[in-house]
């Protein structure tokens, strides 16, 4: 797991291990990247870490690029004000459609393979 700045490209802090907890928190991010002021936030790489809920991402507005592969995520939420996106993997997670991208007007890729997506229909609005 790893979280950079725009302001901070130095080596990534220590992280828990993946077993501490399931969801994103702003205690988590603030823990993770040392970085109070949370609109500097633009990478955040969550790679197998067990989750199960995206959580409070919604606070990064800057956010650009969001890793969230390999984990256990069921549902697309919280991403409503991370309106810069313009890559989300969500690799090999649990999810069966695609919902919670809507508005997404800057995202150029979005990774959604090895999960149980059934309908793709769900991904009209988003531009080829």
């Amino acid at each position: 797991m790893s979280v950079k700045t725009a302001v901070e490209d130095s080596m990534p802090p220590e992280i828990p291990t993946r077993s501490q907890f399931n969801e994103i928190t702003l205690d988590i991010i603030k823990n993770i990247s040392r970085e109070f002021n949370l609109s500097n936030i633009t990478y955040i790489n969550l790679f197998n870490n067990n989750l199960t809920k995206i959580g409070e991402i919604c606070t990064l507005i800057n956010l650009k690029i969001l890793n969230l592969s390999f984990n256990m995520i069921e549902e697309i939420e919280g991403l409503q004000n991370c309106n810069f996106l313009i890559k989300i993997d969500l690799h090999n997670n649990y999810l069966r459609q695609i919902k919670g991208l809507e508005g997404k007007t800057q995202l150029t890729y979005l990774d959604v393979s090895c999960n149980r997506i059934d309908d793709i229909r769900s991904l009209d609005h988003i531009k080829s």
